[in-house]
């Protein structure tokens, strides 16, 4: 073997073994937030707000209704009330979260009263100039993590033949509409009887301090849209599921 072909070939092997340390050390990065929560904790949460302002100016603009509640249930695979377990691991730029299901509206052939499934929350841990946990998709628009112990109407989209590391192998759902920041607040709303809102365009806190709020709102008329929408679609989820008895 020529000595420039030798060269090429430990060259080559040298290139792959030092992207391989780098794809190592990456993973065991993410890997350390999984496994440690008190350093997870202390990350920057880059919340956004809901703003109704923000919501008309999308309303005028697409010729939609991102408060339609009837439309969103009516569109989404599956509607159930649930209650966040609170155990949540880090997949492939998300948390994969067990919620047990309470009550199911729609969707009764895929999921069923007293079981667990897996839902991404669309979480990311990132890297710009440090590391923080940047909520995306259906968490855009002002959802922090969802509470241990707290219940939801969550509208969930069935997520077929993905391999996310689902606890138990659970079925495995995202938010419905997630891609969508005008509907994304649809997705998931409280029955809790006292929401613990944050109000202000500048939530500077980390994710241990977002896993106590219900949501992030610009302001007071922000706040109370969204609680509307709350009260509107489990209303309307209550109504859907006794005309389909």
């Amino acid at each position: 073997m020529s000595t420039a072909k030798t060269a090429w070939i430990a060259s080559c092997s040298a290139l792959i073994l030092a992207s391989l340390i780098v794809g190592i050390m990456t993973r065991q990065g993410f890997t350390d937030y999984t496994t440690d929560v008190e350093a997870l904790e202390q990350l920057p949460y880059l919340a956004s707000t809901y703003s109704v302002t923000r919501i008309d100016d999308d309303n005028a603009f697409f010729g939609s209704d991102f408060r339609n509640v009837e439309n969103a249930l009516e569109e989404a695979d599956v509607v159930i009330a649930g209650t966040f377990t609170g155990n949540r691991v880090y997949s492939y730029q998300a948390f994969l979260s067990t919620v047990r299901v309470d009550k199911v509206y729609k969707g009764g052939g895929r999921v069923s009263e007293g079981s667990d499934i897996g839902v991404f929350e669309p979480m990311s841990i990132v890297s710009f100039d440090s590391v923080a946990v940047l909520p995306q998709g259906a968490y855009a628009s002002g959802l922090p993590p969802m509470r241990q112990e707290a219940k939801y109407v969550l509208l969930l989209d069935e997520m077929g033949g993905l391999d996310g590391g689902s606890p138990g192998e659970l079925p495995q759902f995202r938010f419905y509409a997630e891609q969508d920041s005008g509907l994304s607040v649809l997705s998931r709303v409280c029955l809790e009887s006292e929401i613990n809102p944050f109000v202000g365009n500048d939530p500077s806190k980390t994710y241990g301090e977002s896993l106590g709020i219900d949501i992030f709102a610009a302001d007071e008329d922000s706040l109370a849209d969204y609680l509307d929408i709350c009260r509107r679609l489990v209303a309307s989820a209550n109504s859907m599921s006794q005309a389909r008895q």
